[in-house]
């Protein structure tokens, strides 16, 4: 992975990865240890997505910007905006707009999305314990060498060392991320999907990604190919097993496919 453009994550690899106690943590030495990704996006589940973009734009100096930890984005920031967008919808009695139509008739409206403005140098949270955390990434590649037959290669399962503690390898540190990593912060919640619409969630992060996949390559802005995983990822759930569910593009909002939300 220390030569990927573009990252998906579970909500649990980047904490077996590295071995950080927190997810907001997790997520910046994930993308430390990977510092050729221009983005790096973290699903998690229920609870939505974290998107991660880098390098800011060109002649940015990154002594400029404000310094702020990522747990502190998420949860004091972005979450609440979110939280106040879907308040004040139900408290308007709005409807979000219908974004996708299950084939069993179920009506899904696209999710939120907030953003830091503009990029920001992200910091670690205090009390953080480094070497606790080298620990725990160590075992974690210990397990993942033996579930895969292959127990004398743990250090292959660990992948590139910390910026932080100068032990990238195979490819050289960006110099837009000394002296820390900087990088806009994209919140996005899931798509407003019925509860007792959900039957069965297999096969859901692949449809996310698939759907990242698509906004990769016909150029959806970030943020809207959020909004588009989200939607087609509530649709898989709406049937049993990993492919029934998924939605054609006639059942999608055409602005979902072609969206210009930045």
């Amino acid at each position: 992975m220390a030569e990927a453009d573009y990252i998906v994550t579970s909500a649990h690899f980047p904490q077996d990865w590295t071995g950080e106690a927190g997810l907001a943590d997790a997520i910046l030495a994930t993308a430390e240890r990977l510092p050729a990704a221009h983005w790096l996006i973290t699903t998690m589940g229920t609870r939505g997505a974290v998107l991660l973009e880098r390098p800011p734009p060109a002649g940015t100096d990154p002594r400029t910007l404000p310094e702020r930890t990522l747990e502190e984005i998420l949860t004091a920031e972005l979450g609440p905006q979110l939280e106040a967008a879907r308040s004040g919808a139900a408290a308007a009695a709005v409807s979000p707009p219908v974004a996708c139509v299950s084939a069993s008739g179920v009506c899904i409206g696209a999710g939120e999305v907030a953003a830091t403005e503009g990029y920001v140098r992200l910091a670690y949270t205090s009390g953080r314990d480094p070497s606790q955390a080298a620990r725990q990434a160590q075992a974690a590649a210990q397990r993942a060498a033996a579930l895969n037959g292959d127990p004398d290669r743990a250090d292959s399962y660990r992948g590139s060392g910390s910026l932080a503690s100068g032990t990238t390898t195979g490819v050289a540190a960006a110099a837009t991320i000394a002296p820390g990593l900087v990088g806009r912060v994209t919140l996005a919640s899931i798509a407003d999907l019925p509860k007792d619409a959900v039957t069965d969630t297999t096969g859901a992060g692949d449809s996310f990604i698939g759907s990242v996949l698509y906004g990769l390559a016909t150029g959806l802005p970030l943020p809207a190919t959020l909004r588009l995983a989200a939607v087609v990822a509530a649709c898989k759930c709406t049937e049993l097993g990993a492919r029934p569910g998924l939605p054609t593009r006639s059942q999608l909002a055409p602005a979902l496919l072609h969206s210009t939300v930045v």
